[in-house]
This record gives structure tokens, sequence and C-alpha cells, in this order.
């Protein structure tokens, strides 16, 4: 169960509502090939679904990018940017 109190594949059909474009047709070509609609609500769970959108979608380079700029940071002005920048950086590099 969800915070906001749905069931995971109450959640799941709720992130299919928003695709738009060129996510709506990887999801439905992505229905047809595992087994349909209802197929695929009954075997993946919310965050299955979530790990598929970004791995279809996100930015093959970004993780390479995120590290390079760890690197390649460095502290020209105060240590509160310094620190608020390489914070930031760590937090991208794990959500990506």
């Amino acid at each position: 169960m969800h915070a906001t109190r749905m069931s995971d594949r109450d959640a799941a059909e709720f992130l299919t509502l928003y695709l738009r474009g060129d996510a709506m047709t990887w999801w439905r070509s992505y229905c047809t090939t595992n087994g349909g609609l209802l197929n695929v609500f009954a075997n993946k769970s919310f965050s299955d679904l979530l790990k598929e959108l970004r791995t279809e979608f996100s930015d093959v380079d970004r993780e390479m990018q995120l590290r390079s700029k760890l690197f390649t940071i460095r502290q020209t002005q105060s240590v509160q940017q310094y620190v608020t920048t390489f914070c930031n950086t760590m937090v991208d590099l794990g959500s990506s």
C-alpha cells in the first residue's frame, strides 16, 4: 500500500493514465509484448513499471555525466554552495 493509500495495482494503473506521446506508444507496445494489459497489471508492480519507464526513457549518459560532475566541481564561492551542489549531484546520481 502506498502513502496515498492506493493499492500497488491502482498506483500502476494511475501512472499509466498520465502517459502521452512516445510514452503512450511505448506503453501500448509493452502491453502487447507482455501478454496484454490485464496480464501486465496482474504481474508487474508499480515499482516494476516505474523502473521500466525510467529504463526506456532515461538519458543513457546521465550517470556518467553526474559522476564526471562530482570529480570536477570546485569550491569557487561559499562552502555552502559547494556542499549544496555536491549533495544535489549525489541525490541525482542515486535516482538515475
